[in-house]
């Protein structure tokens, strides 16, 4: 016959295992999340990147429109994203249409030839990643 102090025994034995094997299931979830967020980082970085290449042709864009002295509104797509070019005097209103849309104004000054200043305006409906 079995005494109860052997089964107490067989309990005690598979204690540490379970301890084991739920610190091994808990590092390996520190892990994966780990994981998958620098995963997600680097795709916002990457869209950002992107972003700031549209930007910079567009900043080009427009700079050689207000060269000319007589710029002209401008409508083009880079990508995924629609540039919309709008001048009013020395400003230009520029909105960007892609996975969101961001508005941004740049002030030129004609005189020196040179960007006086570039503001990306904050939207209510931005994208959270």
């Amino acid at each position: 016959m079995i005494s109860s102090s052997v089964i107490s025994n067989k309990g005690f034995v598979l204690y540490p295992f379970i301890l084991i094997f739920l610190f091994i299931v808990m590092l390996l979830n520190g892990i994966s999340v780990n994981l998958f967020q620098r995963k997600q980082e680097s795709r916002n970085s990457i869209k950002l990147d992107e972003f700031s290449l549209v930007e910079i042709y567009t900043i080009k864009q427009v700079k050689d429109q207000f060269l000319t002295f007589k710029p002209k509104n401008l409508n083009y797509k880079v990508g995924e994203w629609d540039i919309k070019v709008v001048f009013i005097e020395e400003t230009a209103n520029i909105i960007y249409q892609g996975p969101t849309t961001v508005s941004a104004i740049m002030f030129y000054d004609t005189v020196f030839k040179n960007v006086l200043d570039y503001q990306i305006n904050d939207s209510s409906d931005g994208n959270s990643d």
